[in-house]
């Protein structure tokens, strides 16, 4: 269990680093004043203009885990102060720009305390005749029999099941951890002897559509599915559309010659984590030589209280460009030192989304 365990904190370690690529964009008249910081740092009195003394302001748009993470970077000298936020309501297929305007203040992410995300071979109802589980998470191997996850984000998890009787099949799913979800959901099914197949989801929501694939081909669009199943491995896959617009997609195999064979649908497990990091910021800061993280200390009592969120302009990528002016109060803890310093900055941030 402790290398499976390691072997999951390694790979949720690459996943991080990897998927994080950022593409700085470049803001018009970047080096003027709009961009400001003024507060303390500790017990250090701080002020940086971008535009003044050499100081200049970036934004970038990184995917981190599968999630947008929008942050805006003041620089001054060795002093550097990133402020970012991750995307939130990452069930919907576009950033809904209104779920962030009328914000009147955002919180601070925390690191989760355990696994978000954990599946055994025994949760499997037909695990006495599983000889054995490969999982891979985001096409990196996790583990054999067991696989976890520790970090949120938006993850595309496969199961590689091979069966005592030595047939083989494979399902893959994609699971939302660490974020709000707001519709959970599980695609459920009952396999009758004479090969009669009925398949439905659950759902805390409510189903407006759903797309029935069996075998890649699509044969339905009711909410629910009735039909006679091939006496053949057979991969079920449910697009589902709630009412709110959000879309989820599930998957399952149904074994038709009765082998007891099948596999479930493994993802309904993300309903075990109750951290949310939707909109939630992380403070990085690089002063006086050391480097400080929001990340490493408890910020559960820590905000941004928004003065206002306006739109400033278009970027040269064509992202829009919305400028954040508030007051921000955290705390961030020295990587090197463990020291603990008090933030309390006025801030007007620009954040590019798109």
């Amino acid at each position: 269990m402790m290398k499976l365990k390691h072997i999951s904190y390694l790979l949720l370690a690459g996943i991080l680093f990897t998927a994080c690529k950022k593409k700085i964009v470049e803001i018009p008249e970047s080096n003027s004043p709009v961009f400001v910081t003024t507060g303390q740092l500790g017990e250090d009195n701080i002020s940086i203009v971008a535009g003044d003394d050499d100081a200049q302001f970036s934004n970038s748009i990184s995917t981190i885990n599968g999630v947008s993470y929008y942050s805006g970077t003041l620089i001054q000298g060795s002093t550097e102060i990133e402020l970012g936020m991750y995307k939130g309501d990452n069930e919907l297929p576009q950033l809904n720009i209104d779920n962030i305007t009328s914000l009147s203040s955002m919180g601070f992410a925390s690191l989760p305390l355990g696994p978000l995300f954990e599946v055994k071979r025994e949760n499997f109802e037909n695990n006495s005749n599983i000889k054995e589980i490969k999982w891979y998470v985001d096409d990196v191997y996790a583990g054999t029999n067991s696989v976890k996850i520790f970090e949120p984000g938006k993850y595309r998890v496969c199961a590689k099941i091979l069966y005592a009787n030595k047939y083989e099949s494979e399902v893959c799913n994609d699971i939302i951890v660490g974020y709000t979800r707001s519709n959970e959901l599980e695609l459920d099914f009952s396999l009758e002897g004479n090969n009669q197949f009925t398949s439905w989801i659950e759902s805390t929501g409510t189903v407006s559509h759903v797309k029935w694939y069996l075998n890649e081909q699509l044969i339905s669009e009711e909410t629910s599915l009735s039909t006679v199943l091939p006496a053949t491995f057979n991969k079920l896959k449910a697009e589902v559309t709630f009412a709110d617009g959000s879309k989820r997609v599930r998957s399952v195999m149904v074994d038709g010659t009765h082998s007891d064979c099948s596999i479930e649908d493994f993802a309904r497990q993300e309903q075990n984590d109750n951290l949310s990091w939707d909109y939630k910021l992380r403070l990085n800061i690089k002063y006086e030589g050391n480097e400080y993280s929001s990340m490493d200390v408890d910020n559960s009592e820590s905000s941004l209280k928004i003065s206002s969120i306006d739109y400033f302009g278009i970027d040269s990528k064509g992202n829009p460009v919305y400028l954040v002016k508030g007051l921000l109060k955290s705390k961030v803890k020295s990587k090197a030192t463990n020291d603990i310093l008090d933030v309390n900055l006025n801030i007007s941030w620009g954040l590019g989304l798109k």
